[in-house]
């Protein structure tokens, strides 16, 4: 019912196809595991491995979730099953054909700059805003998969199986993470959920209704702020520069704002880093509007740039976003 999520798939990152392809692809392998190999239908082969290979071609996070497959179908010698894996990452492989080669060496030799080291002072910071959901997760989740395990422990090491990838894997790597990578366990706090409501469900058949009624609830108030706000007002902050501007005044974008705002406006000068600015700043004579979004990760990433942000223009506007730290930012220079 949100727009954005369909919206933000579409142009950017595609979170919200794996979420969804992430769930079909784990809700068929549990069935499937549960059923002997010779019993198993074509057609839920099929359509375990599409969702495989959709949801890699989504975003490269499925990564984890096919090697937490796997390794659990190898232990177990689920071949049949093992095969329709191995089928739909062939499905994601070919669609990946195209960018393959520089796929590969994007991530071999730039790995360290995927986002931050974990469990750093700067991941802590960008999980601050989710960490009463974070900690009551932690401290309910594991009850579920403890009982899931009592159950049917070949499905809880499906569902697990896949988050340890996604920790240890980077760590081993030395690679940098953000919180958004950690998306997987968005569907098996679904998952596990479920299984809580299974529990509860034993003692008043009531609870698991009341509980989607109250999700739903929630769920639409949120849509409230969704709707009334862009996911980021670059194109409201272009308008607000075009409506001020003199003549003579210039236009940068700074960061990671500025290649956003440079996808509108192509002729606005691009600052990626307080060297490029410091170039900038010795030939320029106009009084220039500056543009810029991701305010806290700048003032970790790169504290010269923002500190000439805060301490050399003027505040002009701001504009809200629907998403964490993504208000855009309108400021004027003005040469000495």
């Amino acid at each position: 019912m949100s727009y954005h999520d369909v919206f933000y798939t579409q142009q950017a990152r595609g979170y919200s196809a794996f979420l969804f392809f992430e769930l079909v692809a784990t809700g068929l392998l549990l069935r499937m595991v549960l059923t002997p190999d010779r019993d198993l239908s074509v057609w839920y082969g099929l359509g375990y491995a599409l969702p495989i290979g959709f949801g890699g071609y989504s975003l490269l996070l499925m990564t984890f979730v096919i090697m937490g497959h796997g390794s659990i179908l190898l232990i177990t010698r689920r071949w049949t099953v093992l095969g329709w894996l191995l089928a739909g990452v062939l499905v994601a492989l070919t669609l990946y054909a195209p960018m393959l080669s520089s796929l590969i060496q994007f991530h071999t030799q730039q790995a360290s700059i995927m986002g931050v080291p974990f469990f750093s002072r700067a991941f802590f910071a960008e999980i601050r805003p989710i960490l009463p959901t974070l900690i009551a997760g932690i401290i309910v989740l594991p009850l579920a998969a403890t009982r899931l395990w009592k159950r049917i422990p070949l499905a809880a090491a499906i569902l697990v199986a896949p988050v340890v990838f996604n920790i240890v894997l980077p760590v081993v790597r030395g690679e940098g993470v953000h919180p958004r990578y950690l998306i997987y366990g968005l569907p098996l706090a679904y998952l596990l959920l479920t299984e809580l409501l299974d529990w509860a469900r034993q003692y008043f058949r009531w609870i698991p209704a009341l509980a989607a009624a109250a999700l739903t609830v929630v769920s639409l108030v949120a849509l409230v702020r969704y709707y009334s706000l862009p996911k980021q007002g670059f194109r409201q902050a272009l308008a607000y520069v075009a409506d001020h501007r003199m003549p003579d005044d210039k236009t940068i974008g700074l960061s990671y704002g500025g290649k956003a705002e440079r996808f509108y406006d192509p002729s606005i000068v691009l600052i990626e880093n307080s060297d490029q600015l410091q170039e900038w700043v010795k030939g320029a004579r106009n009084n220039t509007w500056v543009l810029y979004s991701f305010e806290n990760e700048m003032r970790r990433s790169d504290p010269k740039l923002y500190n000439w942000v805060v301490s050399t223009t003027i505040n002009e506007k701001r504009f809200p976003s629907a998403i964490g730290d993504g208000s855009v930012y309108v400021r004027l220079w003005i040469p000495n």
